[in-house]
């Protein structure tokens, strides 16, 4: 309930703007892009890699320059800023180098946009294990395919089960898992993770993940059926490893390029408080 009287909130605000600009003869003339951050902040959606955690809505308007309509081709928020700067009909080589690709082009002449693959990851989200320990995960999307990589596959995705309490005791069992927004799902899954069916949801959502991870998202828009070990994958499976790889050092990514990739993420401070959790074992 809460999520969706926020959603009709964004909505209202949206077309108040909108009115505004129609009042003021500048609807016809302005760019309007409508996205979203992160994920819906529930279980297995933001804070993770899955499709719910980084595929977000989007709309563009243009008065009527877009002649595009509905479309599943892949972009990337990257792409937001050199879209802006072209529609703007501002040089983007005085930027220097820019990841992104302007959507322009997509958008108003229907030429194809050639993004084969959009590039993904994490570090830390938030306080959520023993000495501010992160979950770092490398990931890919290409057509219908999800390819994750799990660097620390040995530590709790969702966070530490149980945080210590501010006398360095252990707190209410399963008070954790902070990389997960508090809501009415996540206390079900909590209060439900020996009941039923309410098992394997509860192991799904916090549960250890596996090195590597692939999901056939046409099929399986959930991402909950790994792929990884089925043998009609294989190509795919080398294809997607591949372009991670050569990403990951075309970028010069730590978590690859250097045996202090750990040190390195896990140095930097944060600006608030640290939560506390018992050490691993």
């Amino acid at each position: 309930m809460d999520y969706s009287v926020e959603i009709e909130y964004q909505d209202a605000q949206l077309q108040k703007i909108i009115d505004f600009l129609k009042e003021k003869g500048l609807f016809d003339n302005t760019l309007i892009i409508v996205t979203a951050d992160n994920g819906m902040a529930f279980p297995n959606a933001k804070a993770t890699c899955y499709d719910a955690g980084v595929h977000v809505p989007l709309a563009i308007c243009w008065g009527d320059k877009i002649k595009r309509k509905n479309t599943s081709e892949i972009v990337s928020s990257v792409d937001f800023a050199p879209t802006m700067l072209d529609a703007a009909g501002i040089n983007r080589s005085s930027y220097g180098h820019m990841s992104g690709k302007s959507m322009l082009p997509f958008l108003m002449e229907n030429k194809e946009q050639k993004r084969e693959a959009v590039y993904f990851g994490r570090e830390r989200h938030s306080s959520s294990r023993y000495a501010n320990l992160g979950y770092p995960i490398r990931s890919l999307r290409k057509g219908n395919y999800l390819y994750i990589r799990n660097f620390h596959p040995e530590r709790w995705p969702a966070g530490d089960p149980t945080p210590l309490d501010k006398n360095n005791n252990l707190a209410k069992a399963h008070s954790g898992y902070f990389d997960i927004d508090g809501s009415p799902t996540k206390q079900f899954f909590i209060n439900n993770r020996e009941n039923g069916d309410g098992v394997q949801y509860f192991i799904r959502t916090v549960g250890f993940r596996p090195y590597e991870e692939l999901y056939n998202i046409e099929n399986d828009p959930c991402c909950l059926d790994n792929c990884i070990e089925k043998p009609e994958y294989k190509g795919v499976l080398s294809e997607l490893r591949g372009r991670l790889d050569q990403l990951l050092y075309q970028t010069n990514d730590v978590r690859v390029t250097s045996e202090k990739g750990d040190s390195i993420w896990e140095s930097y401070p944060r600006i608030d408080s640290i939560r506390n959790f018992p050490p691993y074992e």
